[in-house]
């Protein structure tokens, strides 16, 4: 994927760094032949979107960070207002 990238330097390291305790960590490095952080950001994003497309293909998918609320329902006592 990246060397087919004609803006990217062919020095490009792609290593798996450490299995965390809930990822898999990977180092993705590349030198992009382009000074304009425009088309840097461009290329970038097709990268990650590369990425992505290849873990999905190859029958994976990301975790997202998610949050679980539990809400207890308590009775709550209303009290008469008495100075009516």
């Amino acid at each position: 994927m990246l060397i087919s990238e004609e803006l990217i330097e062919p020095d490009s390291i792609v290593r798996l760094k450490a299995f965390g305790p809930t990822s898999i960590d990977i180092i993705v490095n590349f030198h992009a032949r382009t000074p304009d952080m425009s088309d840097f950001l461009k290329l970038q994003e097709e990268i990650n979107f590369s990425i992505m497309n290849i873990v999905k293909r190859n029958g994976s998918d990301f975790a997202y960070p998610t949050s679980v609320f539990y809400v207890k329902k308590e009775d709550v006592k209303m009290e008469k207002d008495v100075s009516e």
